[in-house]
């Protein structure tokens, strides 16, 4: 077997840390620093961390009435053991996927309902300001979900921002409920 490093010390294969999936297993430098060989040879061999079907509800802005009645967008997502996150229409491999969105880079996830108007909603804004908004089916879905998306935010060591949307620039009243621990969310009990 041969090792992934070449003999002027660049790195043929970007392994993601498992403690940091930022840097090389195999190096320790920055996925950035990787040639485009190297982070296509790991495309190749990563394995996916999570999969399913999640709504979607691309680029909404949420301040318009009209958007709170539009129906979300069915699916398949697949989180990567590298960090990336995508969605394509469905769950075979060949099919393009229509958004990617780096997890590594992302700076909140949190609960969307009191955003979108929908239950089992979340959020996950990127250091960029740009807002994606999921929503699973169930509330141990959603759970399931943010539990897994919330560790990629948590590992940076990022200090968690009020959820707002693009461009605007105070946050919602339920400032209080959104900057709650992921894990927190969707565990109101309901009475019947």
């Amino acid at each position: 077997m041969s090792s992934p490093l070449v003999r002027s010390g660049e790195c043929r294969k970007f392994a993601p840390n498992i403690f940091n999936k930022t840097k090389c297993t195999n190096c320790f430098r920055q996925k950035e620093e990787h040639s485009a060989e190297a982070l296509e040879s790991n495309r190749a061999s990563r394995k996916i961390a999570k999969c399913g079907y999640l709504f979607v509800a691309p680029g909404w802005d949420f301040t318009v009435p009209l958007n709170r009645t539009k129906r979300w967008q069915r699916r398949w997502f697949v989180l990567y053991d590298d960090g990336e996150l995508t969605y394509s229409l469905d769950e075979h491999p060949e099919t393009v996927p229509q958004c990617s969105i780096d997890m590594n880079k992302v700076v909140e996830v949190a609960d969307g309902e009191e955003l979108t108007g929908n239950a089992f909603s979340l959020l996950i804004r990127t250091a960029e300001d740009t807002c994606h908004f999921v929503k699973g089916t169930c509330r141990e879905e959603a759970r399931w979900w943010a539990d897994v998306l919330s560790v990629f935010p948590r590992s940076k060591g990022r200090h968690k921002r009020n959820a707002t949307f693009p461009g605007s620039q105070t946050s919602l009243s339920s400032a209080s409920i959104i900057q709650s621990p992921v894990r927190g969310i969707f565990s109101k009990q309901t009475e019947f």
